[in-house]
């Protein structure tokens, strides 16, 4: 029998997970401080990867003007000059020579030199490398020049990546690319909170009182910007504090072929229709995140460009994420994202109907708030960790590459620290701000008293160890606390009394002779209401905490504790025997929160006394609950949704997936595996810790590594296809004892050396190679 637990036994310092973190790659494509759109775009999509993948950052190639003179910043390993052929020459000996497993090229042909960038064809005849190619441009009507290059792309390419699904439909049947050598990715967007008021950010920006509209774009005869002026001149009659701002310079190659002719256009035709306190330009090469502050300040964001065949467009992409009320001519990005009433298609050089689109968005508010929705849900889509995982997919599939074990650090304490006062930690944050009035739960001061002694941080310990100890009253425990002090409702013994019994236990057993001892004194006033309980998750998580201290790690107690702890385990079998049947293995008739703690419970009390009964309630359970949360099709978890749970006689819900349920998973796992020492079950609970860091549903990462937070749901039930913004106690939190329990299990395997394939040592040059079973049902193991 094994009497280590996963709260005492040594740990790593990293864990391994499945991934798809392990590849090397190189982007070509124009980069800051060039100025170009694809530049910035190459930029989001190599910082969004780099969040994914910290340890083998981007390398990016640059695609530099002839005749410009940039200092690009350390990311960039090799700059091309478009019209210099031994610069790609070169380029392509260093890719070969290197060990880049993929090259990815943003494609758009005036940023390659030769004739429509005719030299990218010679070039990637050169690279012997996979390649990736993603276009920014597809022509309906391409020349023979234009056609044979994307003809020839596309027998080199190992995939094309495009933006729009009729960009597929142009490359299968005008040049003759097969289907399934395309990807759709959307273009990328951040994942902007849907405002309703904008005051705080026109005001910022020198907007105060007024109707903003904006258009952020490289100025260039086609963009026609002057329609909307002539539109204008009708509705400020009416709406005179109606503002119009074109952002943006001249594009840097029109300026150098004809200067600032257009923009002089622009503003002569302000001044003929007297809209010069209605239209202003802001003349400047803005950055990203100054243009994002302009489009969340605005009411419209319009895009009146002249050409139909632009596929993409960042400005309205953002525009469309940040649930603005979107106005646009009908080329076929904006004709497929604003189609389905999420916005205004208008026709080319049409003044008449940017007039009357927008004073129907002026006049028809719900309508336009039903229009901002509409664009906001479908923004979700494409924010950019969904479209930055789908790149590591892609990658995945090119490089033929089962999921591999990426590196997880030791999680790091600074948004625990942040989270807690002296008084102890409070239960909720948001994005920006900690929820300060919502107070304290004793539920999570008690998980971050465990936390802590993982960390070995005892001065939390002692914050949040006398948190408990003003929560107890006569034996039974407060469970919420206001800012002000004053405890809400009475003492009672809820999950928070059980909780807090489970820490209280691993702080008994505390290194610390200062925390070991007020542990104790807790101990002694708790132990006597357990017989009392009533409910099966408290009894689950004192039988939990209990049977860390079997047979007699306290001697003071071990009559009560072995009493106590053989009780509730009868109270959890007894209730398993009522609720299930051969088709429904579980202690209740509806799985709700917290679920594996049940089956973890017994597996628990197994592993230090040999009970049969326990063993195989506790394996039976897990199996069933695994079974009902893992999806066999998408390949990865999907815990029960909180927005409805699961009866037995009903349907799964799947909204609202909770950080809580992948902890509990992976500490019920490593029990099982504790028990039966069968590795099927360190690769399920590896795979539910996968969940946190993007192997879920949305392709989500709900662990924040800069902030080393962890966001609080997943669902399209949260305001968007992807993360809840809020990041609670809770959800950190269980973050950090789900690392725990995988990091001690692992521990033990590298110490067996049981399965030389598998690598789990930090910065090992060879990861591991374990690859997970085909898992169709594990009721029966």
């Amino acid at each position: 029998m094994n009497k280590t637990s996963q709260y005492t036994a040594k740990t790593l310092k990293s864990i391994k997970i499945p991934s798809l973190k392990d590849k090397r790659i190189a982007i070509l494509s124009t980069y800051l401080p060039r100025k170009c759109g694809i530049g910035i775009y190459t930029k989001d999509l190599a910082s969004n990867l780099n969040l994914l993948n910290p340890s083998r950052p981007v390398e990016i190639i640059a695609m530099d003007a002839q005749d410009e003179k940039l200092v690009y910043p350390s990311e960039v390993s090799m700059i091309i000059h478009q019209n210099e052929w031994q610069d790609y020459v070169t380029t392509a000996k260093a890719i070969n020579n290197s060990i880049l497993d993929l090259l990815l090229i943003q494609h758009e042909f005036g940023i390659f030199g030769g004739t429509s960038g005719e030299l990218i064809v010679d070039f990637i005849k050169l690279i012997k490398k996979p390649i990736i190619i993603t276009l920014h441009t597809v022509l309906q009507n391409p020349n023979n020049t234009q056609k044979r290059i994307i003809s020839q792309l596309s027998k080199k390419a190992q995939k094309l990546l495009v933006m729009l699904p009729s960009a597929v439909d142009i490359l299968v049947q005008k040049y003759q690319v097969s289907p399934s050598k395309i990807e759709v990715i959307p273009l990328g967007t951040p994942n902007f909170s849907f405002v309703e008021d904008t005051t705080v950010r026109k005001d910022s920006l020198g907007l105060k009182n007024k109707i903003v509209m904006s258009s952020i774009n490289f100025l260039s005869r086609g963009k026609g910007f002057e329609y909307v002026i002539q539109a204008l001149a009708d509705i400020v009659k009416k709406y005179p504090n109606f503002t119009y701002l074109i952002i943006g310079q001249t594009h840097p190659t029109v300026l150098k072929r004809e200067g600032e002719i257009y923009r002089k256009s622009l503003e002569d035709l302000v001044k003929k229709f007297k809209l010069t306190k209605n239209v202003k330009f802001v003349n400047q090469y803005i950055s990203t995140e100054k243009a994002h502050e302009y489009i969340q300040a605005s009411d419209f964001y319009i895009t009146p460009y002249d050409s139909l065949e632009q596929i993409s467009s960042a400005s309205l992409s953002s525009a469309i994420a940040a649930g603005k009320i979107c106005i646009s001519t009908s080329f076929r990005y904006a004709a497929e994202n604003l189609s389905g009433d999420r916005g205004y298609l208008i026709g080319a050089k049409n003044a008449l109907e940017i007039r009357d689109v927008i004073l129907h968005g002026l006049k028809n508010t719900e309508q336009a708030d039903t229009m901002r929705k509409k664009c906001y849900s479908n923004g979700r889509l494409m924010v950019w960790p969904k479209v930055s995982y789908q790149h590591l997919e892609t990658f995945d599939k090119v490089l033929s590459r089962k999921f591999k074990k990426g590196t997880i650090p030791h999680p790091k304490l600074e948004y625990i620290k942040k989270l807690t006062n002296k008084v102890g930690i409070f239960e909720h944050s948001g994005d920006k701000h900690i929820y300060y009035k919502e107070g304290y739960a004793t539920d999570d001061n008690a998980r971050a008293l465990i936390v802590s002694l993982l960390h070995q941080n005892y001065k939390l310990s002692s914050t949040y160890l006398g948190f408990l100890e003003s929560a107890q009253n006569k034996g039974q425990m407060y469970c919420d606390k206001k800012i002000s002090g004053q405890w809400e409702g009475k003492a009672t013994l809820g999950d928070h009394f059980g909780r807090s019994v489970w820490a209280v236990c691993i702080a008994s057993l505390s290194e610390n002779p200062k925390i070991k001892n007020r542990a104790l004194l807790l101990l002694e006033k708790l132990l006597p209401k357990i017989k009392n309980l009533k409910y099966l998750r408290p009894k689950a998580f004192c039988l939990i905490g209990l049977s860390l201290l079997l047979p007699d790690k306290l001697p003071q107690f071990s009559l009560e504790i072995n009493k106590l702890s053989k009780q509730l385990c009868e109270d959890l079998i007894h209730a398993f025997s009522l609720s299930s049947t051969p088709k429904w293995l579980w202690f209740e008739n509806t799985l709700t929160y917290d679920n594996p703690r049940l089956s973890q419970s017994l597996l628990a009390y197994a592993n230090v006394t040999g009970d049969k009964k326990a063993n195989e309630i506790g394996l039976k359970s897990l199996n069933f609950l695994v079974d009902q949360t893992y999806d066999i099709d998408t390949k990865c978890f999907r815990f029960v949704g909180c927005n409805g749970w699961f009866s037995q006689f009903g349907t799964k819900a799947l909204d609202d997936e909770q950080p809580l349920e992948a902890s509990a998973t992976i500490e019920a796992l490593a029990e099982a595996y504790q028990l039966t020492k069968k590795h099927y079950y360190i690769d399920l609970a590896e795979k539910a810790f996968a969940w946190y860091h993007g192997d879920n549903i949305f392709k989500q990462p709900l662990y924040n590594s800069i902030k080393s937070s962890v966001y609080d749901g997943l669902g399209k039930t949260l305001g968007s296809i992807g993360v809840s913004r809020n990041q609670g106690a809770e959800s950190v939190l269980s973050y950090n004892l789900a690392f725990f329990a995988i990091s001690k299990i692992q521990h033990s395997v590298k110490l067996k050396m049981a399965a030389p394939e598998r690598v789990i040592i930090k910065n090992s040059k060879t990861l591991s190679k374990n690859i997970f079973p085909e898992i169709n049902s594990i009721s029966s193991l």
